[in-house]
């Protein structure tokens, strides 16, 4: 997306933790600097740095609150720039290039998932397999020891 920050003495900028309680902002916006938060950055850091992957509409609507709870803090420390850099990014959204860039974030989260969930079911079904071998190597186990069992009571009578 083309917004971008208006002075180069902000990109590194991230929250600070004492944000405020009450302004609900994802993790990212503390650890990553000010210059990457477009969606793409946004999407990214959460899909690499998440143990679970949360559903596409949830991953969009978190930046967007985001954002726009940063814009509306009256955080003392908050400059202008990062301010105006979030309503860029809102407004961006809306234009042509925001579209282009939501589907295409889209497409690669889609794909993502799909892999993700390819994995997770080739996974499932090794460690299926892995409890199937395992069961069936102890039932012939256990059939040999009670045959040892049997065989040892026959031999002693």
């Amino acid at each position: 997306m083309t917004a971008t920050l208006r002075t180069t003495k902000y990109m590194h900028y991230t929250l600070p933790d004492s944000i405020g309680e009450e302004t609900i902002v994802n993790e990212y916006f503390k650890k990553v600097e000010a210059q990457y938060w477009q969606l793409k950055h946004y999407l990214n850091y959460r899909l690499k740095n998440e143990r679970v992957i949360i559903p596409w509409v949830q991953i969009y609507e978190d930046w967007l609150q985001s954002l726009k709870n940063i814009r509306g803090t009256n955080h003392k420390g908050m400059p202008g720039c990062v301010s105006s850099l979030c309503i860029e990014l809102l407004n961006v959204t809306n234009s042509f290039e925001g579209v282009s860039v939501l589907e295409s974030c889209m497409q690669w989260y889609n794909k993502f998932y799909e892999r993700n969930f390819e994995l997770q079911f080739a996974e499932r079904v090794r460690q299926l397999e892995t409890d199937i071998l395992h069961c069936s190597f102890s039932s012939q186990r256990m059939a040999g020891l009670t045959n040892e069992v049997r065989d040892r009571r026959n031999e002693s009578t």
